[in-house]
């Protein structure tokens, strides 16, 4: 009998040896959550709107305002101001306009720009949740966010506005509604003239500006009505639309909430890596690139290796010369031993 209950109870115990051992790998994965159960609360979705920001920048890539669209602009550019000499094949195919359709720096900010308007869109699509004091800024903001990455995504894929038909341009596809697989409808859509693309963006930004509430304090680091403002101003003037350039901008000017800095060093402060760097009175709106958060990629390419870059891309000594002896800008380039021109690596922000 003694050896019937000790047999049933070692049973017994591998049976919940057994159900633990389940219990414990049979988990739903937290990285992996479905899009119906993780957006159910007004901070569910205000921590996806801090992630939209984090897209904005570009990611862990840096491939949007955390510099890439401006390194790629730059290489795109016809200039004799400066050389390229990386080795990144990627980048010299945009240097010397000969891009294949597998080129991964184009592939990247592509599905960086789209990562980030997927997440304004399944922001906006939860609004319903939000807490209705915070509903007008958590709408002003994702439209704002989706607005500039269409507005970079446009300007880097197709026409610019002026050149031939905007109607008929193609631009870039415009998704409003969140995608959550390749079956989805809207997963391969086609292309919207570039007309269309502008359109959107300049009625997000309104929406964006009215909705938007004016901080306290300049140190703010989120979307304001005088960035949605200032954006307006700059699409504007790519569609040669001075009055409300000019309408938009003035907007911006008059509110009094922000002045130019004494001298130009101030407005891009640095005080050291891993150092905290806040806004300044003349930032209108700025992404902020920390040790725990994206890379800067103007830095990366432009700054020599003694101050934490690459040293791909080198500015003429005749375009320096260009500079007025007392003008503070010429601060940001240095000359190394061999005589080559890099841009200074001092200032702590990504500036746009």
């Amino acid at each position: 009998m003694k050896n019937l209950i000790n047999r049933i109870a070692f049973v017994v115990l591998l049976a919940m040896i057994s159900f633990n051992c389940n219990n414990k790998l049979n988990i739903e994965p937290a990285q992996n959550i479905d899009a119906s159960q993780a957006l159910l609360t007004s901070k569910d979705v205000q921590g996806a709107l801090i992630g939209a920001y984090n897209y904005l920048g570009g990611g862990s890539s840096g491939d949007l305002y955390y510099g890439g669209i401006q390194v790629y602009g730059d290489l795109l550019a016809y200039t004799s101001d400066f050389s390229f000499f990386g080795t990144y094949q990627g980048l010299s195919q945009i240097n010397n306009k000969v891009i294949p359709v597998n080129n991964n720096f184009v592939a990247s900010v592509w599905l960086e720009g789209y990562a980030a308007i997927n997440l304004t869109n399944e922001v906006l699509n939860s609004l319903n949740v939000v807490s209705p004091a915070l509903k007008d800024q958590v709408e002003g903001e994702a439209k704002f966010i989706r607005a500039c990455v269409y507005f970079e995504l446009v300007k880097l894929f197709a026409k610019t506005y002026t050149d031939g038909n905007p109607a008929r341009n193609p631009g870039v596809p415009i998704i409003l509604t969140p995608t959550h697989s390749l079956s989805d409808a809207e997963a391969k859509p086609s292309r919207n003239s570039v007309a269309e693309v502008y359109t959107q963006i300049i009625n997000d930004l309104n929406d964006a500006e009215a909705k938007l509430a004016t901080p306290d304090n300049v140190t703010y680091y989120f979307a304001t009505p005088g960035a949605a403002a200032a954006m307006l101003s700059r699409v504007y003037l790519m569609q040669n639309d001075y009055p409300n350039a000019l309408s938009a901008a003035d907007r911006v000017i008059s509110s009094g909430f922000y002045k130019l800095t004494n001298t130009y060093a101030e407005e891009f402060p640095y005080t050291g890596r891993g150092v905290r760097i806040f806004n300044t009175s003349e930032d209108i709106f700025a992404i902020q690139v920390s040790e725990q958060s994206g890379v800067n990629n103007m830095n990366t390419y432009y700054a020599s290796s003694d101050k934490g870059g690459r040293g791909d891309i080198e500015a003429d000594s005749a375009f320096l010369a260009t500079y007025d002896p007392n003008d503070q800008r010429a601060r940001m380039y240095l000359h190394d031993d061999t005589g080559d021109v890099f841009q200074n690596g001092d200032y702590g922000v990504t500036y746009y």
